[in-house]
C-alpha cells in the first residue's frame, strides 16, 4: 500500500500522507470518512487500504514499544551501575577510579539518563499510538 492516499470527488481532490495524518482524533477521522465517501468509485478500496494500514501500524507500534521497554530496562541497569561508580569513585571490582575515568563515568551517566528518558517516552508514545490505531480501526469497522 502507498504512503499517500488519493481521494477524488466531483469538485476537487485530496492527497493524504498517512504517516503525517494518523493517528488522529476520532472527530478528524469521521470527517475524513465523509470525504472518502465522496469518492464513491474508490470508497471501498480506500477504506480497506485504511484498515490494512491501521492493522500494520498496530503491529509496528507494539514491536517498537517492546523494543523501547527492553532498552529502558537495560539503560536503567546501566544508570544504576554508573551511579554507584560515581558515588563510590570505584570500579565494580573495587579499584579506585582515576580522575579521567571518573569524568568519563559522569558523562556516561548523564548520557544514559537522557537515553533512559527517551526510551521511556518512546514506550509511552507507542503504547498510546497502539490504542489510538485500535480505536480508529473500531471506528472504521462500524
Amino acid at each position: 500500500m502507498e504512503n499517500i492516499m488519493y481521494v477524488k470527488w466531483d469538485t476537487g481532490y485530496m492527497n493524504i500522507v498517512l504517516q503525517n495524518f494518523f493517528p488522529c482524533s476520532v472527530a478528524k477521522f469521521k470527517k475524513l470518512l465523509k470525504v472518502i465517501a465522496l469518492d464513491w468509485e474508490n470508497c471501498d478500496r480506500l477504506t480497506e487500504d485504511l484498515k490494512v494500514y491501521f492493522q500494520n501500524q498496530v503491529v509496528e507500534c507494539n514491536e517498537t514499544a517492546k523494543q523501547s521497554a527492553r532498552d529502558y530496562s537495560n539503560l536503567r541497569q546501566k544508570v544504576s551501575d554508573l551511579e554507584i561508580m560515581v558515588k563510590t569513585r570505584k570500579k565494580p571490582v573495587g579499584v579506585s577510579l582515576t580522575q579521567p575515568e571518573l569524568e568519563k563515568a559522569r558523562e556516561d551517566l548523564s548520557r544514559c539518563r537522557k537515553q533512559t528518558a527517551d526510551a521511556l517516552s518512546s514506550y509511552k508514545q507507542n503504547t498510546t499510538n497502539v490504542k489510538k490505531f485500535q480505536r480508529l480501526l473500531e471506528e472504521l469497522n462500524r
